[in-house]
């Protein structure tokens, strides 16, 4: 059986990444033997059922003379030449931070690795997320070439705009140096090879084959699930429901916390708290098994996210495809692979109004009770054709054992 090292944030520690990679680590265990390199520090109790897993702990002690000389790496400062160049004084003082700080992580890293790789000896290390840890381990492969290294990016690790500095380390040498480069979703395929010149395979994360739930037939039940964040912009879900005719009772569960909860349930008091036809709840994080259930119990009629990007394809609509729940999202990273308009759902712009989102919502609560069963029927198969995680993850071991007898 082939050795793998797989390099994760939390994973199986804690719940951060557990309704990601459960299929796909239970999967690739049958070909692989895994052992978890865990980037997370905190004292977290493993997820249940994965006690047994074989993990690494990472843990950072820092140090000024750890930061000189990651400062110092030739790599690094290749990787500082290059960002500061034709940038203005302020985007020069963070691209120099972020690239010292990445640095310095990957430093802290790499004894850590280094030994683990003596200790393990893998054939594969796949970094789940594109991290500090990425880079070390494309600086051990110049000592141990026979290793391969494939990383998978998301968004958080690929859109530069997501970066203060609106570059991202070191990734030019990413794509000359990973084995593969893996996405999950054909937009940051597409975007990584516009920005880099490096082609990479697609392969969607998927979820867990459900039971598909019917509407609700006494109330119109909207749902959405994000982090409370600016980027999800929750604060147009709350306007347009306020701007809902009055003959629609409309439900509407957020599944989800963060930074900016307070505010959201404050504009939802002063938008909606007289509205008559309009009841809202924040209902704050579930786990994913929770929020199932959930779901199973409230039977909401639609989905909806306004989302101003997306890494990939979220994982939250394939979640609900795969109940059966149509969905309303814009048009921002992999949505529209998810989404085909008056089909599964309702597909808006990357910048929607207001009022856009309202129509969006009134349409389907007019459409036909024959023509939401239809809508409800396409998210099944949309999920069932692209978005099965057993099926996905199978795919994606096939690709990895592939690349390692490419040798």
């Amino acid at each position: 059986m082939k050795k793998m090292l797989l390099i994760t944030k939390g994973f199986p520690y804690g719940t951060s990444e557990q309704s990601f990679l459960q299929t796909e680590y239970d999967t690739l265990a049958k070909s692989f033997e895994i052992t978890v390199l865990s980037e997370g520090i905190e004292p977290l109790p493993v997820q249940k059922g994965y006690e047994n897993v074989k993990t690494i702990r990472f843990e950072e002690k820092s140090s000024y003379k750890m930061i000189g000389k990651a400062l110092l790496r030739k790599d690094s400062l290749k990787e500082m030449a290059e960002a500061v160049r034709g940038a203005d004084a302020g985007l020069v003082y963070r691209r120099i931070r972020e690239i010292t700080s990445f640095s310095t992580r990957a430093c802290l890293i790499e004894p850590i690795l280094r030994r683990a790789v003596a200790e393990v000896r893998p054939d594969i290390i796949y970094s789940y997320w594109c991290t500090p840890a990425t880079l070390a381990a494309l600086r051990l492969k110049h000592e141990f070439p026979s290793i391969k290294v494939v990383s998978r990016f998301h968004g958080i690790d690929l859109y530069n705009e997501r970066c203060a500095s609106l570059r991202q380390p070191f990734r030019t040498l990413m794509a000359g140096e990973l084995d593969e480069v893996l996405f999950a979703c054909r937009a940051g395929r597409d975007y990584f090879e516009k920005n880099w010149g490096r082609k990479g395979s697609v392969h969607y994360l998927g979820t867990k084959k459900r039971n598909i739930i019917e509407e609700n037939p006494d109330c119109f039940i909207v749902v959405s699930c994000s982090n409370l964040i600016p980027l999800k912009r929750v604060e147009l879900i709350i306007s347009a429901l306020g701007e809902l005719p009055d003959d629609i009772k409309v439900s509407w569960h957020h599944y989800g916390d963060g930074s900016c909860r307070a505010k959201l349930e404050k504009q939802a008091e002063a938008e909606l708290g007289n509205k008559g036809n309009v009841e809202y709840f924040f209902e704050g994080f579930k786990e994913n098994e929770k929020l199932i259930e959930t779901y199973s119990e409230i039977r909401p009629w639609l989905f909806i996210t306004v989302s101003g990007s997306e890494g990939g394809a979220p994982v939250s609509i394939q979640e609900a495809f795969s109940l059966g729940i149509p969905c309303i999202g814009t048009a921002v990273g992999g949505i529209p692979e998810l989404i085909t308009d008056d089909h599964n759902g309702f597909l808006l712009g990357t910048e929607p109004d207001v009022k856009s989102i309202a129509d969006a919502l009134e349409r389907f609560y007019r459409l036909s009770g024959e023509r939401r069963k239809a809508f409800r029927k396409n998210a099944r198969e949309t999920w069932e054709r692209s978005f099965d995680a057993a099926h996905n993850a199978a795919s994606f071991s096939e690709k990895l054992l592939g690349l390692l007898n490419e040798r």
